[in-house]
């Protein structure tokens, strides 16, 4: 099972509104929440809170105000009280958007920026990575950042995080998207790469990734009674 919910996340929250939902995330989000500096920042932090909580109980039936949200010394997000349980978040720009499944999975969502001076990234791609990016002029930013969507939501699905040497590992646009990982002699990882709002690259790393159930919601279908 593999369930992903992309949130737009433009619409306004009240004063009021945002009080009840306080309440209503983890105590550990609460906290670092509130150490954030920037308006977009604590919005984004928040509408995470309430997706991976609103997406247990949807889809697993857990009560997720019992649960201890944990991450591993590298930085995976995991519940102390569900092995086989699995969640991963991501956010940029307007959106959130959360991936829960009964086996190990990550996400990313980057927006297309177009200002990026990419060289400054060659560093983090194998040679045949970027050479792909660099293949086609007029598209390379939107190779780029699927590519960078494709690895970070590998290396967040294995739980290594930036830990891991970027080189190390190879993606291919094929169909399916290749891996080849020189740190192990085998995988199962399985791709999903989309656009959203035409602008952001959403990117899912799974062994079931064909089981995909994906929909886009706004703020008021995520939390409609607050």
């Amino acid at each position: 099972m593999l369930y992903t919910t992309v949130v737009d996340i433009k619409e306004v929250i009240h004063p009021q509104q945002w009080n009840n939902l306080l309440t209503y995330i983890d105590k550990e989000r609460r906290e670092k929440l509130n150490n954030l500096h920037f308006p977009m920042d604590k919005k984004r932090s928040l509408v995470g809170g309430v997706l991976i909580k609103n997406m247990l109980l949807e889809h697993f039936s857990i009560d997720a105000s019992k649960l201890s949200f944990c991450r591993t010394f590298f930085g995976k997000p995991y519940l102390r009280e569900y092995d086989g349980i699995y969640y991963n978040l991501s956010h940029s720009g307007d959106f959130v958007c959360c991936s829960v499944s009964d086996t190990e999975v990550g996400i990313d969502i980057e927006e297309i920026n177009k200002s990026v001076d990419l060289n400054d990234f060659e560093p983090f791609f194998s040679t045949s990575e970027w050479r792909q990016v660099t293949h086609d002029s007029k598209n390379k930013h939107d190779t780029f950042f699927s590519l960078w969507t494709l690895k970070e939501s590998y290396v967040k699905k294995i739980g290594v995080g930036l830990s891991k040497d970027f080189t190390s590992f190879s993606l291919k646009f094929k169909d399916p998207i290749e891996l080849v990982d020189s740190e192990k002699a085998s995988h199962q990882e399985q791709f999903l790469l989309n656009t959203v709002d035409q602008k952001y690259k959403l990117a899912i790393c799974s062994e079931q990734c064909q089981n995909n159930q994906q929909k886009e919601i706004v703020l008021s279908e995520l939390f409609p009674v607050y």
